[in-house]
């Protein structure tokens, strides 16, 4: 079923409210909502509705059959959270009146009205465009995203071993994360006594470039060899640091040894509030 413009209109609009009770600038939230951003692992989307914030918004993230859907986590019949309730013949069910929303997020049956009851074409989520990859459910808060996803051909290349972790809550900002992501300076320091050489703190000087949607640089960096970890060696090797940023909070690096080896680490993440995000890695 089509919406028409006048409900594609009520729908974007719904989309571009900012939250009562956001925790960021107006303009802050109005930039951000309108990139990609991750919310949850593929894998982790079961029998049940998972209840996610973006930004301050409360959504709710679902399986319709193949469809991954995401919409506010409200009814708009009587303001349920849809978070608490369930997954029926690959519709969503309110827990309150048992309102069915399809994977359009269109209302398909209203228990208590009968099953030829008329329902109004109105009543319908407001939902989120969805992309799938990387193993990653990505959502994006208005309908038409300032920039792609980010390209990680490594994520898709067979002949490599993966190791997903489990998603990570931090208390700091997503800009914050991602700025700790892409420093080497704290290395000699947070993370000396693995791969942090404190013998070796100046790091050396690099070039940024910019890339079509976000930034790059390569650096040597003087690592501890992780061979070594819990050795007590102190043998190091200059490796090369190759960083891809992707606006607005996603990085990738390839670490490569001089033998030939590559290690490759994806960082996306999600960010909830103004002071917590959530990372995929």
């Amino acid at each position: 079923m089509q919406q028409t413009p006048v409900e594609r209109s009520a729908a974007d609009k719904e989309r571009s409210k900012r939250p009562r009770e956001s925790s960021f600038s107006a303009e802050n939230w109005d930039l951000l909502s309108r990139f990609w951003h991750p919310i949850v692992y593929g894998s982790d989307l079961g029998a049940k509705p998972l209840p996610i914030r973006l930004l301050d918004q409360r959504l709710v993230v679902y399986r319709a059959g193949r469809r991954v859907v995401v919409a506010n986590d409200v009814c708009i019949h009587r303001g349920a959270p849809l978070s608490r309730g369930w997954i029926a013949d690959e519709t969503l069910v309110c827990p309150y009146h048992g309102l069915r929303f399809d994977g359009s997020g269109r209302c398909v049956a209203i228990p208590p009205a009968g099953p030829v009851a008329h329902i109004p074409p109105k009543l319908r989520l407001t939902t989120y465009p969805v992309a799938e990859r990387y193993g990653i459910v990505w959502t994006c808060l208005s309908p038409e995203p300032l920039a792609p996803l980010p390209e990680w051909p490594g994520m898709e290349q067979m002949n490599l071993q993966k190791v997903k972790l489990a998603p990570a809550d931090w208390d700091c900002s997503a800009f914050r994360h991602v700025e700790n992501f892409n420093d080497v300076a704290h290395f000699s320091f947070v993370h000396a006594g693995t791969f942090g050489d404190p013998t070796a703190p100046i790091v050396a000087r690099y070039d940024v470039a910019p890339s079509a949607n976000g930034l790059r640089r390569s650096m040597p960096v003087n690592q501890v060899d992780r061979d070594s970890f819990g050795k007590g060696s102190d043998q190091t090797t200059v490796m090369e640091y190759d960083y891809d940023y992707t606006l607005p909070f996603n990085s990738s690096l390839v670490i490569s040894s001089p033998d030939g080896r590559d290690e490759y680490i994806y960082d996306a993440v999600c960010p909830v509030s103004s002071a917590k995000s959530r990372i995929f890695i």
